[in-house]
């Protein structure tokens, strides 16, 4: 009788995480051959280096005519990934223009990327019913309401033997969402984020793996968590713009979240006191279904007009501000100024010369920390001394300008001198809650929360209206409704820009008509959700080498592009100057990521880099 034998694999098809294209063949010693596992990480060798590999197929015979590097060895028995997350890693590598290994690097945990031999339990696979996975919008002002109708989803997941992934924007909130989900389900909950020291991280995604937890909670790179038979994805703040990640792969958590439901045929859930506009209008398609919630309660938005205060030095704070502050003082209320400035002065220069000290690496004004008696660079933390003297004529007549925070606290404490104060930014550790005036930066939000605020005023609104950012408009209108919802009494905001449609839709609680006219006016200039933007930066110690480099890299797009995509001229980055990296930007518009990074990758073809010319292209920037 004729015995056939099934051939062992000979080679594997293995990707890194470097954004190098297609696969590479490695062979399989004879002693691996019977262990090796699509989906295992592998040690290889690799232009000289040893490095990680991620198996992603096998064969018994390869194309390549040369002699082929063998495996090194295997660092899993079972392999850490399973066909789920190589068949969503792949496909959010296509929408982000970046390699399959890069998305997979990006998917695993600190150790996981490195050639430390780690135990991955193993757990029999079980079949779960396939249902069409849906999206859904919990439209909920005071994020509070609709929390009944998030247990109700988390449930139903647990009832089935399914898992939960839950993403807030901020380290921060891990801790409450995950208090309020495991009083409520008596589940263990597991936290995975990428601050975590590696060797938690691993215990918490090991946890996971094995199927001992059903709930995670975490931020953007949750959405990875390997749960296995997922059920529901819910996010929290799906338009807070902490979800985009800003290295390579450029993702966004959701749509990476909605890559993986397609592919694992779980629900999302959006969260959400404003959404995005993108979600708004796939709502208004029909794509989403919309749970809506309205509070009982909420503050008065009222508007200062700050053209009546224009011509005074000190217009920062208005009359009528002022009038309200001192009433509420003398009521013994709590008030919050917001003002997105950190430090004491924004510049600082030389009144003989005109020399203004900058950073050496960025090239911006370094602000002054009068608490700390330093400079300070906002983009790279570079810090300097302040000099006594100007370093250019040497005169002692160096003046700082511009207000910052610290500054405004020191006029406040002369106007309202009985009053408490406290300042409060990103860095901050504790809660001022014995301050009457709290006066911080947009990190203020966190603690809005956890203590009682009868008046909030926003001091420069139209700074956030103004940014070089499409969504601007979005992200005010957002900020405004969450904080109507944080508020006892009223939210004050001064501008220049009264009769912007922002504040008009937010004054009224008006969300029609606030996303009816942002989706018009996107419509119009072609933006997201109507189109996809992708941009193409260089960076590069050398100015006019990355200049260069940048029109040339214009030139090779325009030579391919057709007729639906639009590119812009060549410009330097809003960050035109960054760790001593000088940056220039081209963006392209188009109906189609796909017709966009074909472009790309064309233009990118053989090209010769010069001077260390580092290219990166982001999706949806």
């Amino acid at each position: 009788m004729l015995q056939i034998f099934k051939m062992s694999p000979r080679f594997a098809h293995i990707v890194v995480g470097l954004p190098l294209e297609g696969h590479f063949d490695y062979s399989i010693p004879l002693n691996l051959q019977d262990k090796i596992k699509i989906g295992q990480r592998v040690r290889i060798s690799f232009h000289r280096d040893i490095r990680v590999g991620f198996v992603i197929g096998l064969a018994e015979q390869t194309d390549i005519p040369k002699k082929i590097k063998p495996i090194l060895g295997i660092l899993e028995e079972n392999p850490c990934l399973d066909a789920p997350a190589l068949q969503w890693t792949k496909l959010l590598s296509e929408h982000y223009g970046c390699s399959w290994g890069e998305a997979i690097e990006t998917s695993l945990p600190t150790v996981l990327r490195k050639t430390k031999v780690v135990e991955i339990p193993w757990v029999e696979p079980t079949p779960m019913p396939k249902v069409k996975h849906e999206t859904f919008l919990v439209h909920d002002p005071s994020l509070n309401l609709g929390w009944e109708y998030i247990h109700e989803g988390i449930h139903k997941a647990l009832s089935h033997g399914q898992g939960v992934i839950v993403l807030v924007p901020e380290v921060y909130q891990i801790e409450s969402v995950g208090i309020k989900l495991k009083a409520k389900f008596g589940e263990s909950i597991a936290i995975l984020d990428k601050k975590l020291k590696p060797k938690n991280e691993l215990e918490q995604w090991l946890l996971v793996k094995s199927e001992k937890v059903k709930i995670v909670v975490g931020t953007r790179s949750v959405v990875f968590a390997p749960v296995r038979h997922l059920g529901a994805i819910i996010i929290f703040e799906e338009e807070n713009e902490a979800y985009k990640q800003e290295q390579v792969p450029h993702y966004h958590a959701r749509i990476a979240a909605q890559i993986r439901a397609f592919v694992e045929s779980c629900h999302i859930i959006l969260v959400s006191a404003a959404p995005s506009a993108e979600t708004w209008w796939q709502a208004q398609q029909g794509h989403i279904q919309k749970i809506s919630f309205s509070a009982p309660h909420v503050a008065r938005l009222e508007t200062i007009d700050m053209t009546n205060y224009a011509s005074r030095k000190s217009a920062l704070i208005s009359f009528p501000l002022r009038n309200v502050l001192e009433k509420t003082l003398a009521e013994k209320g709590k008030v919050v100024l917001l003002m997105n400035r950190k430090g004491f002065s924004m510049l600082t220069r030389c009144n003989q010369c005109g020399y203004a000290i900058h950073c050496p690496r960025c090239d911006v004004p370094l602000t002054y920390l009068y608490s700390k008696k330093k400079m300070i660079c906002r983009r790279c933390q570079y810090k300097m001394d302040v000099p006594k003297i100007c370093p250019q004529c040497k005169s002692s007549y160096l003046r700082s300008m511009g207000i910052g925070i610290e500054k405004l606290e020191s006029e406040l404490a002369r106007i309202f001198p009985a009053a408490r104060m406290a300042l409060y930014e990103k860095e901050t550790k504790q809660i001022p809650q014995q301050a009457d005036i709290i006066i911080g930066t947009q990190a203020v939000l966190r603690i809005l929360p956890d203590i009682s605020v009868d008046v909030l005023a926003i001091l420069q609104f139209d700074a956030l209206l103004n940014r070089l950012d499409f969504r601007s408009a979005q992200k005010a209108f957002s900020l405004l409704i969450r904080l109507r919802h944080m508020v006892k009494q009223k939210v004050i905001v001064q501008t220049f820009n009264m009769d912007n449609y922002c504040l008009k839709a937010a004054r009224l609680l008006n969300f029609e008509s606030f996303y009816n006219e942002e989706l018009a006016l996107r419509e119009e200039l072609r933006f997201p959700p109507f189109n996809y933007l992708i941009d193409m930066g260089l960076r590069s110690r050398s100015e006019t080498a990355a200049w260069a480099q940048t029109n040339e890299l214009f030139e090779r797009l325009r030579q391919g592009q057709s007729a639906d995509i639009e590119i812009s001229e060549p410009q330097p980055n809003i960050l035109s100057k960054l760790r001593d990296q000088y940056r220039f930007t081209i963006m392209m518009k188009g109906p189609s990521v796909d017709k966009i990074l074909s472009l790309t990758k064309s233009a990118l073809k053989d090209l010769k880099r010069k001077s260390n010319t580092i290219v990166t292209v982001g999706v949806d920037p």
